[in-house]
């Protein structure tokens, strides 16, 4: 046959090819996930040097699905060290090996695993990305599974006996934080000012309160005035 060209293919099949010679039984690539087992016909549109068009026909076949992978977590954010329980599974019965790939690249390559149910610790603060991959009859796929969030527990011990702690900090912008006020014992003002000192918000504790919810549009650095405190908290928005 000439040189390669587009294929059209019968949409209702979902297949997804790249390329395609008939001549040197080279059939292109396919998207499993998207896939039926089976044989098809696939039609090629050529046009020749004359400016004809015509028209050729080949069957390509797939094989049954061994793979459908799925995972969980047991946590997607926390403190660090922060450990984590991920349990793997295919959805097709069939003897599979699972490997985990966790995504923390400073670790590398112990950043990985075998099993269908393993755990790991995070020990340093970042988003990371960690992967399955699943291996059955000769066939493997590999899913992503999000991002985990490791993060540092700001805490900070300020005037009139209060103990403060800002989490997550770091944090993402427009994401809420928790700012816990631990022996607060009279209704407080609070006031977050951006970096170079212009208000933000404006909040208010009651006595015998803890917690308050904060958020932060943009990224940037933020200071947290507590009334009382003597003191700031720094807030660190990426």
């Amino acid at each position: 046959m000439g040189s390669p060209c587009c294929i059209q293919v019968n949409q209702r099949r979902r297949m997804v090819f790249s390329h395609i010679w008939f001549g040197d039984r080279q059939y292109g690539r396919i998207n499993p996930r998207n896939s039926s087992a089976g044989t098809f016909t696939v039609n090629k549109h050529s046009k020749n040097a004359a400016g004809c068009d015509y028209q050729s026909e080949g069957k390509i076949s797939i094989a049954t699905a061994v793979l459908n992978l799925s995972g969980s977590l047991s946590v997607t954010s926390g403190k660090v060290p922060l450990f984590v329980n991920f349990d793997g599974k295919n959805s097709i019965s069939g003897a599979t090996q699972y490997k985990w790939i966790f995504g923390d690249t400073k670790q590398s390559p112990k950043d990985t695993a075998w099993g269908a149910i393993v755990s790991y610790t995070y020990n340093d603060t970042g988003k990371f990305y960690p992967r399955l991959i699943g291996v059955s009859g000769g066939c493997r796929d590999t899913i992503s599974l999000g991002a985990v969030s490791a993060r540092l527990l700001s805490t900070n011990q300020l005037g009139e006996n209060l103990t403060v702690n800002l989490y997550p900090n770091p944090t993402g912008a427009g994401n809420e934080v928790m700012l816990n006020i631990e022996g607060n014992n009279k209704s407080r003002s609070i006031t977050v000012y951006n970096a170079v000192g212009s208000k933000l918000s404006s909040h208010r504790i009651e006595k015998g309160e803890n917690n308050i919810v904060l958020k932060a549009p943009t990224s940037g650095i933020y200071l947290i005035e507590i009334e009382g405190a003597g003191n700031q908290i720094k807030w660190v928005v990426e």
